[in-house]
C-alpha cells in the first residue's frame, strides 16, 4: 500500500466512524419530552407541598415562639410581684426588730 492509499483508508474509517456515532445520538422523541415535562411537573408539585408545608412549620413555630415570650413576660412579672413583698416582709420584720429592741427596757 502506497501512503496515499493509506491515508484515503484512514480517512474512510474516520467518516465511517463519524457516521455511525451520529446515528447513534438520536433525538428525543415528542413522548419522551413529554414523559419528562410530566416528571417535572410532579416533582415542581411535590416541592411546592413541600414548601407549603416548611411555611406552615414556621408560622407554627413563631406563634409557639410568641406564645413562649408571653410566659416569659407573665413569669417576670410574677417574680417582680415577689420580689416586692419580699423586700416588703423584710422591712416589716426589720421594723418589727427595732420596735422589739425599743420595747424591751419597758418590760
Amino acid at each position: 500500500m502506497t501512503k496515499k492509499t493509506t491515508t484515503k483508508t484512514n480517512v474512510a474509517k474516520t467518516a465511517t466512524t463519524v457516521a455511525n456515532k451520529a446515528t447513534e445520538t438520536k433525538r428525543p422523541t415528542v413522548k419522551s419530552l413529554q414523559q419528562q415535562v410530566v416528571q417535572l411537573e410532579e416533582k415542581l408539585f411535590l416541592a411546592d407541598n413541600l414548601t407549603q408545608n416548611l411555611e406552615i412549620d414556621i408560622l407554627w413555630r413563631d406563634n409557639k415562639i410568641t406564645s413562649l415570650k408571653e410566659e416569659i413576660a407573665a413569669y417576670n412579672i410574677t417574680v417582680g410581684n415577689l420580689e416586692r413583698k419580699v423586700k416588703e416582709l423584710e422591712n416589716r420584720s426589720i421594723l418589727a426588730q427595732i420596735l422589739f429592741a425599743i420595747s424591751k427596757p419597758f418590760r
